[in-house]
């Protein structure tokens, strides 16, 4: 969420506007995400739709050629 701020005409004080996304989310509350140190990027964990996998190929005693 973002909201703006802003310091009030006498400086003694801050006035906040109105909160609003700052990004959408799939899944809603309980994201887990972190903030780089510079703070211009989120990395966010999402899960990944199970169909959406590529398979995994392993060979067994593969020799290569000389």
């Amino acid at each position: 969420m973002a909201a703006p701020v802003k310091l009030t005409p006498d400086g003694q004080s801050l006035e906040t506007g109105t909160p609003a996304a700052l990004f959408p989310l799939p899944g809603g509350a309980g994201q887990q995400y972190a903030v780089s140190s510079d703070g211009q990027r989120f990395l966010v964990n999402l899960a990944v739709d199970e169909g959406a996998a590529s398979p995994i190929t392993l060979i067994l005693n593969w020799k290569p050629k000389p």
